[in-house]
């Protein structure tokens, strides 16, 4: 089993089994289809389950997710949008749409429900929405026009809503899809990754993976044939997190 390698984690005493990938790649590969997608995987340090339940989890999630981005992906173009999937409970999509907006200024976060409100002609459009708020945070008309990534990601339109209403959901002009967690299934990426490339378009599908979830990663790359990219690397493993990350 160790000649199937997915990533760059470093075995620690919990034990998992962690793969080191045998060649480096910046980017995954593209599946034909009505659009084209790249698959990008970013492995981010072990965390507890305890940790991840709790208030600094959810805060180190959100800074995890927004420096992901912010330092390895370009942001959507002018009329696109990107789509979070988190993982758990509603309360979750809450408090990482809350950490983002709030706390790291990314005044384009948004809920389906000001989708639907947007759809629906009110004003709750995303775009004015996301015009006011920037106006509102001090950024100008010529600061947002440069090809900043970072300043660009913090206006962009990003929904952020959780992993179980992916089913079926359909938003237009979606480059980006991120994950916070990989999913259950081959089956269960293939859905929520295909809510973007569609129509003939281009896309992007970024998973965030933690060490316990290698053998996960690994059946869905396997299921689909596909090529995980790696983008950046998580620097070390924490020290404090080391109990119940092994391989599931």
């Amino acid at each position: 089993q160790e000649g199937q390698k997915t990533g760059s984690w470093v075995r620690n005493r919990a034990g998992y089994s962690l793969r080191r990938k045998s060649s480096s790649s910046s980017s995954g590969n593209k599946k034909a289809g009505a659009g084209s997608i790249e698959h990008c995987v970013k492995l981010l340090p072990p965390m507890s389950r305890r940790v991840e339940m709790s208030e600094e989890g959810a805060q180190r999630s959100a800074d995890e997710l927004r420096r992901t981005l912010e330092e390895h992906s370009h942001p959507p173009r002018e009329g696109e949008s990107a789509l979070v999937f988190t993982s758990g409970k509603m309360a979750g999509a809450e408090k990482m749409r809350e950490e983002l907006r709030d706390v790291h200024g990314w005044v384009g976060v948004r809920s389906l429900e000001e989708y639907d409100a947007s759809a629906a002609g009110t004003s709750f459009g995303a775009t004015a929405h996301a015009d006011d708020d920037a106006a509102s945070a001090g950024i100008t008309d010529e600061e947002e026009g440069e090809d900043n990534t970072d300043e660009s990601w913090k206006t962009a339109t990003v929904y952020v809503v959780p992993e179980k209403l992916g089913r079926g959901l359909d938003l237009p002009s979606l480059s980006h899809v991120i994950l916070q967690s990989v999913p259950s299934s081959a089956a269960g990426y293939a859905h929520l990754s295909g809510r973007t490339g569609r129509a003939g378009n281009e896309g992007k599908c970024v998973v965030l993976a933690r060490p316990r979830e290698a053998a996960k990663l690994r059946r869905v790359a396997e299921g689909l044939g596909i090529r995980f990219g790696e983008i950046g690397g998580h620097g070390g493993e924490d020290e404090d997190d080391e109990e119940e990350v092994e391989e599931r």
